[in-house]
């Protein structure tokens, strides 16, 4: 019998989740600046197509509050 309230395959897919938000968080701030860069050297008269700071700074959030949403969840106790 689990300890948890989540067990079984269930938890095995959150904990593949919460592990997949975090990689892409740590990430997120290295690629973003690596997309306003190349925009910048190869075309920028198409930067229109590149997300602003603001916007990033709203998914960076967003990932931050489902990864502990998900913390949460996964750490629920019987």
């Amino acid at each position: 019998m689990s300890k948890f309230k989540i067990s079984g395959q269930e938890r095995r897919e959150l904990k593949k989740s919460l592990h997949q938000l975090k990689s892409f968080k740590k990430r997120f701030w290295h690629y973003h600046q690596l997309d306003k860069d190349m925009y910048e050297l190869i075309s920028p008269e198409n930067r229109g197509n590149l997300i602003s700071d603001e916007e990033a700074q709203r998914r960076y959030d967003k990932v931050q509050m489902e990864i502990e949403k998900l913390t949460k969840q996964l750490e629920e106790k019987v």
